[in-house]
């Protein structure tokens, strides 16, 4: 037992309110952040910070450096060598997922959410998560964030990702459903706050050789052991939209292995039909979607990509059959299978106009 600001903490993840005659008030969980790095160190301090200073009493931040070869291990060591929540890692550069695993080894609170490294939350986002957890046990919580803009002055700009709406809560089908849509925020690990004891349970990780995609797989996979989802629309993230970020690369082949993240959810075999046949609409998406990009780029790689994945177009007819895609989602369907590229670009480009 130790104090700790006023508090008396009892192990390593509870803070224990005492009162003059010794009776226990409340009890605070710990929650962990975990926050991957590689060469950010323009951001870093932003992200750190924003954890640091959050309105809830019981975090601790686990910051893994993925080998950058900029100042950001400096940055990381000087911010730990002043607060005593922070724990840092280094590691050879092994990728993102990675880092998250051993992040996840090495975290001691109750719960658990992941903040990338060139992001920052709002003061009261651990608060207010915590709070959804507290009212809706066994459910994960998810949000929704600001997109950011930073100005050349340092400045930045925010626009919601999406308006206020009342609270949503979806049993575990609907919320898998829903993982190849943007309707609940699902296809990333970030917004969210995790049961970290359901992780180390069901050894729920981040797949190594998947570099696109493997955030929606690691949801999925946590979703199957909730009992469904709590969603809110108020922003607790800020997303910054900067060019070298993994959101906004240009195309390359790893964006292939996103069409190996659903074949992994449907290897699962879940037993409903219908998070079956959304699934294998997701897929269609995925590979629809790596089309589109690579259809942009003169790469020779690309080009090479682009014929594979007619080809699994056309061996996968399946599609068409499936009542979760719509009459334009087959039409496209038909359109990436069989007609030339050379028309399909000019008809994107006339599209995006």
């Amino acid at each position: 037992m130790k104090w700790v600001n006023g508090l008396l903490c009892n192990a390593d993840t509870n803070i224990i309110s005492i009162t003059e005659s010794n009776q226990v008030v409340r009890t605070v969980k710990k929650v962990s952040v975990i926050v991957p790095a590689y060469n950010v160190e323009k951001y870093i301090h932003r992200a750190i910070e924003s954890v640091m200073q959050q309105t809830y009493e019981n975090v601790e931040l686990v910051v893994v450096d993925d080998g950058s070869s900029d100042a950001t291990w400096d940055i990381i060591q000087q911010y730990a060598g002043r607060d005593d929540r922070i724990f840092p890692y280094h590691q050879n550069n092994a990728g993102v997922s990675a880092a998250r695993n051993k992040a996840l080894e090495m975290i001691s609170g109750e719960y658990v959410l992941f903040l990338d490294s060139d992001d920052w939350l709002e003061k009261h986002t651990v608060e207010y998560l915590m709070d959804l957890a507290d009212k809706n046990p066994g459910m994960l919580v998810s949000a929704s964030w600001y997109h950011t803009w930073l100005s050349d002055d340092g400045t930045t700009k925010s626009m919601r990702q999406r308006e206020p709406a009342d609270l949503a809560a979806v049993g575990v089908e609907e919320a898998l459903c829903s993982i190849g849509t943007s309707k609940y925020s699902l296809q990333s690990a970030c917004y969210k706050l995790y049961d970290a004891s359901v992780i180390q349970k069901n050894h729920i990780s981040f797949a190594c050789d998947i570099s696109h995609g493997e955030d929606g797989l690691f949801v999925f996979h946590y979703l199957i052991h909730t009992e469904g989802l709590v969603y809110s629309t108020e922003p607790l993230w800020y997303i910054l939209e900067r060019e070298g970020s993994a959101t906004r690369s240009p195309y390359n082949r790893g964006r292939l292995t996103a069409i190996t993240a659903v074949e992994r959810m449907i290897d699962y075999r879940h037993p409903s039909e219908k998070v079956q046949q959304a699934l294998y609409a997701n897929l269609f998406s995925r590979v629809e979607g790596i089309m589109r990009v690579a259809l942009k780029t003169e790469r020779e790689d690309a080009k090479q990509d682009l014929i594979t994945l007619r080809e699994y177009l056309r061996e996968h007819k399946a599609y068409l059959k499936n009542e979760a895609m719509r009459n334009k989602e087959r039409l496209r369907y038909f359109i990436y299978a069989y007609i030339p590229f050379a028309i399909i670009e000019r008809w994107r480009k006339l599209k995006d106009k």
